[in-house]
């Protein structure tokens, strides 16, 4: 539960009804261009600030781990990021803004026909789902008014779908502009009075188990590794390739990368810093996903009522991102209507079911971590290899019919990783799956996509090697 003044919730909801608000009156210039991908003339300050905000999102997730784990948060849930963002910047984001495709599916469709296009659908749809953003959003509601999670999950689909259903992606564009400003300095202000009021560095270090300020700390290099692989999302986040798609043009998308990759240093230095001080002041806390709403309860009512709508701008600036993609995966992708006519509309209701069911996947779940584990173990190996395939081979033949290696490569994929989880949910102990070999299904995914993908490409150059040199009567 968030104890907060009457002045605290005065800026509290001065700040998450703000969004809303500005989403409304972004939505009423949105045409459909504007609706569906901005014009594609993204400028710079509006990409970082959109990408900045759409990547960090699992805030709550952000100050249970560093409350349980310290300083090695920054490397399992940050550094890896990093370097996969640069890798997208250095090798990617170029061959993505030259391409017309608008979203991951559109782009395997075109290299590896129509039946790897809609099976991508399912699994960005899975990477998109806004399950975990609407637990997180739900739970800092609910401790701010007193509503139970069942109460507490349908208030947040609606808060969110009603902008984003007004301006689509110019909605979600502009308010995460405002958002951006307001994480920067709910957390900004949150540690500076914590340093000026509670203690500096010195204090804080004496404070916290010797062992969260080392590097791996309580955890295994293992799952340190495992997280590393998890953070290969990035080559394949939709909302990644959504927004250099709508970029201005290359040099912006790359440029807005390397900068977004600046800040989110500083916003992960911020906000570890603020989980270790919940780990001095909180040691006995029962839920640690509850570290930063018990933290502002320590703070003083303005700072309070900016840290608490710092973290729900940082939530809500992905959910709302993820809303609109999942709806665009829905009703582009996965049903194929891609036409102009009506698509508009259709999109709005892809929004409008898509959350729903994300808020049903919440309350089955509700673990953020266990979410995030799951729908990269699941997506990751089934989109990747493809991805790379068809923005590596431009000029390669566009299977449209039959088994093309896209598909075999998604199939191998979706059957190992899916097989794997199911043997290990299976052999459970203690509610946690035990998995063969000791391995995540996302290794044996990712061997098994790219192997397919490399066997049946050679499998196909031999078969056309030996029809081109069959002699003809």
């Amino acid at each position: 539960m968030i104890h907060a003044s009457p002045l605290s919730l005065f800026i509290i909801a001065l700040c998450t009804l703000g969004v809303p608000l500005l989403g409304y009156w972004a939505g009423r210039r949105a045409d459909a261009a504007q609706f569906l991908t901005m014009g594609r003339g993204l400028t710079l300050p509006a990409f970082v600030a959109t990408l900045v905000c759409t990547w960090y999102g699992g805030i709550l997730a952000v100050g249970e781990y560093t409350w349980q784990w310290g300083l090695v948060n920054w490397l399992a849930l940050g550094v890896f990021y990093y370097i996969f963002a640069g890798v997208y910047a250095l090798f990617l984001s170029d061959r993505l803004r030259r391409s017309s495709a608008l979203s991951i599916p559109e782009e395997i469709a075109r290299a590896h026909g129509p039946a790897a296009g809609r099976l991508a659908a399912v699994y960005t749809l899975l990477m998109v789902s806004p399950a975990p953003h609407i637990l997180m959003t739900a739970l800092i509601l609910g401790g701010l008014v007193g509503l139970p999670l069942a109460w507490s999950l349908p208030l947040t689909v609606a808060l969110t779908v009603g902008y984003v259903w007004k301006g689509g992606l110019r909605s979600v564009v502009v308010t995460d502009q405002l958002q951006f400003l307001l994480m920067f300095a709910g957390f900004g202000l949150a540690l500076g009075w914590l340093i000026l009021n509670r203690g500096g560095l010195g204090w804080l270090a004496a404070q916290v188990p010797a062992q969260h300020l080392r590097i791996p700390g309580g955890l295994s290099w293992s799952t340190i590794v495992l997280w590393g692989f998890v953070a290969l999302w990035t080559l394949v986040d939709p909302g990644f390739h959504q927004r250099v798609a709508v970029a201005r043009d290359a040099r912006t998308a790359r440029r807005g990368i390397w900068l977004s990759i600046g800040c989110w240093f500083v916003f992960d230095a911020l906000t570890t810093a603020c989980g270790l001080y919940a780990r001095a002041l909180l040691p006995d806390l029962e839920q640690p996903l509850l570290a930063f709403p018990k933290l502002s309860n320590l703070l003083p009512p303005v700072v309070q009522g900016l840290f608490v709508g710092g973290m729900l701008a940082t939530v809500l600036s992905t959910l709302d991102s993820l809303c609109f993609l999942s709806g665009t995966t829905f009703s582009r992708d996965l049903l194929g209507r891609r036409e102009e006519q009506g698509l508009q509309t259709r999109v709005r209701w892809g929004v409008l079911l898509t959350s729903t069911a994300g808020a049903l996947l919440a309350w089955k779940m509700k673990s953020v971590v266990q979410m995030w584990i799951v729908f990269a173990s699941l997506g990751v190996p089934v989109l990747l290899p493809v991805l790379l395939d068809a923005l590596w081979r431009p000029s390669a033949p566009r299977s449209r019919r039959g088994l093309t290696p896209g598909l075999a490569s998604m199939g191998a994929a979706a059957l190992v990783s899916g097989g794997w989880m199911l043997a290990g949910l299976l052999r459970h102990q203690d509610g946690w799956p035990v998995y063969p070999l000791g391995l995540e299904p996302l290794y044996p995914g990712l061997l098994a996509g790219v192997l397919a993908l490399t066997g049946w490409r050679g499998i196909s150059r031999r078969a056309q090697s030996r029809a081109c040199h069959t002699p003809t009567n």
